[in-house]
Order: C-alpha cells, then sequence, then structure tokens
C-alpha cells in the first residue's frame, strides 16, 4: 500500500508542484505589474468559480468517482461520462444567459467587471475550467495518472507564458492577466477531450443524471459548507474591506499554497487506495504506519517554511503587498488542518455523510461568524487569524468521530509534538521578529528534538 501510495501521490504532487511553482513564478509579475485592486479581481475569479461549480455542477464529480470503478463495461463508463459533461455544458450555458440578465447587480455587488465582453470571458472561463475538472477527475478515477499530470500542468505553463506576454510586453493589466487564463483553460480542453475521445458518446442517459443527482444531493450540502469555508473569508473582505485588501489577502494565500503542494498530491491518491484495500486484514495497521511515517515530516516542512515566510516574501513581491506576510502564516496552517481530514478517514470508511454535513456545515458557520466580528477588530489579519481557528475546530472534529468510527492507532507523541512546534513557530514570529540566526537555532532543536522523540517511541514499540 505505501509503495502505491508513493506512486500515484508522487505524480499528482508533482502536477500540483508545477501549478503552485508556476503561482510563485508569475507573482513578481502580479505584484509589480497590477494593483491589489486588481489582484483582488483575478481572487474574486477563484471564488466565483467554486461556488458557481457547485451551483451548475452539484457536487457530480463525487457520482462519477463512485460510480465509474463500479461500472461493468466500459461502454457505460462512456455514457456516463458523456451524460454528465452534456449537463454540465447545458448547465453552465444556462447560468451564462441569467447572469448576463442581472449583468448590472453581479458587477455592483460581486465583480466589478462593467464590460460586456470581459464579463463573458470569465463566464467562459468558469465553463472551461469546469470541463477540465471532470476530465481530469475520469482520468484519475481510471488511474491514468500520467495523463492527468498533462492535463493538469499543460494549462499552466502555457498561462504562466501568456501573462509575461501580456503583462510585461503588451501592457495589458488586468485584461491580459484574464484573456491568458482563459486561453490556458481551453488549452486544457483540447488536451483533455482528446485524451478522453474514447469515453465520449451522442448516448445521452438522462435516469443515470438523475441517480448521480440524488446521490449527491448530500454531498452537495456538504461540499457548500466547504466552499463556505474556504471562501467566505475574500466573501467577508470584499464586503466590509476594499478590494486593495482583497487583493493583499489573495497573495498572501497564494503563498500559504505551498501547502497545497505538500498535501494534494497525497489528498489525490490517498482515497483511492482506502477504497481499494480497506477490506484487507491488514489495512488499519498499514494506513496507521503510513500517517505516521508521513504526517510528522509534512507538519515539520511547513514549520520550516513559515518560520522564513518574512523574508520569502520580501523577496518576492512589491511593497505594496508586505501586509500579506501575516496572513500568509494563519492561511498556511489553516489550509494544513483543513486538509487533514484525509488522515482520518473513518467517517468516509463507514459513509457517515450525515457527521461530515454536520460537522462541515457547523464549521462553515462558526468561520462565518469569526471572519465577520475579527474582520471589524483585526482587518485582513483578523480573518486569516479566523480561517487559522475555524479549521482546526473542523479537523477536531473529523478526528474525533473518525477515531470512534474507525479506529487506526496514530503516533500521537510524535504528530502531536510536530503540531505544537508549528503552532508556537507562528505566534513567536508574528511577534517578534527574529534575525535568520535565532530562526535557524530554533528549527535545529525541533528538528533534533523531532528525531529524538521519532527513536524514543521506535525504541518503546
Amino acid at each position: 500500500m505505501l509503495k502505491q501510495f508513493i506512486q500515484h501521490s508522487s505524480i499528482y504532487t508533482l502536477a500540483t508542484f508545477v501549478s503552485r511553482g508556476a503561482s510563485f513564478i508569475m507573482l513578481p509579475i502580479l505584484t509589480h505589474y497590477l494593483q491589489p485592486k486588481d489582484y483582488g479581481i483575478l481572487d474574486l475569479i477563484t471564488v466565483l468559480s467554486g461556488f458557481v461549480a457547485l451551483i451548475c455542477g452539484l457536487e457530480l464529480y463525487q457520482g462519477l468517482a463512485r460510480y465509474i470503478p463500479e461500472s461493468k463495461s466500459f461502454n457505460e463508463k462512456k455514457i456516463l461520462f458523456s451524460s454528465v459533461i452534456t449537463y454540465i455544458i447545458i448547465a453552465y450555458l444556462i447560468f451564462s444567459i441569467l447572469a448576463n440578465l442581472v449583468m448590472p447587480i453581479i458587477t455592483k455587488y460581486i465583480i466589478p467587471i462593467n464590460h460586456f465582453i470581459t464579463f463573458n470571458i470569465i463566464l467562459l472561463i468558469l465553463l472551461s475550467q469546469a470541463i477540465n475538472t471532470y476530465i481530469t477527475n475520469l482520468l484519475r478515477f481510471e488511474l491514468k495518472q500520467h495523463k492527468t499530470l498533462i492535463v493538469d500542468v499543460t494549462p499552466i505553463v502555457i498561462s504562466t507564458v501568456l501573462n509575461i506576454i501580456f503583462i510585461i510586453y503588451l501592457k495589458l493589466e488586468l485584461a491580459g492577466a484574464i484573456f491568458a487564463l482563459l486561453l490556458a483553460s481551453l488549452s486544457g480542453n483540447v488536451i483533455g477531450l482528446y485524451f478522453v475521445r474514447n469515453y465520449l458518446t451522442f448516448n445521452i442517459d438522462t435516469a443515470k443524471i438523475k441517480e448521480l443527482i440524488i446521490f449527491c444531493l448530500p454531498l452537495l450540502i456538504s461540499a457548500i459548507a466547504t466552499i463556505t469555508l474556504n471562501f467566505s473569508d475574500r466573501i467577508i473582505i470584499k464586503a466590509n474591506l476594499s478590494l486593495t485588501e482583497l487583493g493583499l489577502f489573495g497573495v498572501g494565500y497564494r503563498f500559504a499554497n505551498v501547502v497545497t503542494i505538500l498535501i494534494s498530491g497525497i489528498a489525490a491518491s490517498i482515497f483511492p487506495l482506502i477504497y481499494g484495500s480497506m477490506n484487507n486484514p491488514d489495512f488499519r495497521q498499514q494506513f496507521s504506519k503510513l500517517v505516521n511515517k508521513t504526517l510528522p515530516i509534512i507538519i515539520l516542512i511547513i514549520t520550516v517554511i513559515i518560520t522564513y515566510g518574512d523574508e520569502i516574501i520580501r523577496l518576492i513581491v512589491a511593497k505594496e503587498y508586505y501586509s500579506s506576510i501575516p496572513v500568509f502564516r494563519n492561511i498556511a496552517i489553516g489550509l494544513l488542518f483543513s486538509q487533514l481530514y484525509i488522515f482520518t478517514p473513518g467517517l468516509h470508511i463507514n459513509k457517515r455523510l450525515t457527521s461530515i454535513l454536520i460537522i462541515n456545515v457547523i464549521s462553515a458557520a462558526v468561520n462565518l461568524l469569526l471572519c465577520y466580528y475579527l474582520a471589524r477588530i483585526y482587518g485582513i489579519n483578523g480573518v486569516s487569524i479566523a480561517t487559522m481557528l475555524s479549521n482546526i475546530i473542523l479537523f477536531s472534529s473529523y478526528f474525533i468521530l473518525s477515531q470512534q468510527n474507525y479506529k487506526f492507532d496514530y503516533d500521537y507523541i510524535t504528530i502531536g509534538f510536530c503540531m505544537i512546534s508549528l503552532l508556537i513557530a507562528n505566534v513567536m514570529f508574528t511577534i517578534v521578529q527574529f534575525h535568520l540566526y535565532y530562526k535557524l537555532v530554533f528549527l535545529i532543536i525541533i528538528i533534533i528534538s523531532f528525531f529524538l522523540i521519532s527513536r524514543r517511541n521506535v525504541g518503546t514499540a
């Protein structure tokens, strides 16, 4: 299990690394050639993409995850995938028509894009990204990791090149960034549709679509709560602060996405392995071993990153964006805890969908309240703290209930030590500006202590 996990997760992590790596490459360009307000609009497009995907897609990709592996024939898979893609395209077209009818309201209260063509380019971007999502999910469910990697990475590379051309050389500023995003997404469509061409047919099964929608409805409510949890910070900032502060928050968030690089590849590969291995007699022992070996290392790497976050950000972005440094640390920790549910899969194994729904809804509500309250007092720093705290609550709830449903033997001492070290580093380096030398000493102490604790646990085991 561990060998297969490493093989699959390394491929997905590579895709995320290229994606986020390109984002880091783009940061000096975007922060030096775009005002924080314009960067805030780009961040809003990301938020819109998530919400529109829920409204139009109804989480049908989760239905694909369930039904594709269970399909008895390739023809059944073909009809299922083609039916879903057809539904997605129709749903997005209807949404686009309605969005144009209420364009004045959307541009006034949600995203300040008054130009008709630019507005519709953004709508086309949302559709294109949705199609890419379903293509990559199909390839992932069919265990075609290398093709998934190509579909994920190609748009990122094209987007990076086009941003350099449009923003630096053609001086198109925000319009150039939006147009680059469109062309990059469409390139992913072309390559992805070529890879899944054998899964496409005009034989559409509306009954299967209804079945998928019914299956996904409970998951949809949970997904809405999750999206709210992930994006309510940006919504609160847009509503109560300004686009400039949203841009600053977005830069901090993009730096914090280094956590996604470390975890997303694991997340993409771990659940297929769980569902494929959970009936094995030694599954519980093997999964516990996997978590105990990987999770402490991930947390330590994140500790190193947030320790030197100040220096990294100051090297890359323009001075106008330095206010994003405290945001980066809190969001990085928040993103870590938001992804740790993959290491506590008890609720998913026992199909406790109601429990998952309740946890996500409560966490989303807590996040909204904390974001609203702390934003009024501490601005974007308060919002980042709220996001971190609500995600800690989310993970704690997942962990307690998952262990009650399906208990694993975790190395609590080592994992707990790493988590406490991470939180201490965040508080210390936010309150006091330490010299690089003292930061290095702190990290050396943490790493030595980690190895001593690990060896002690091995010895006692």
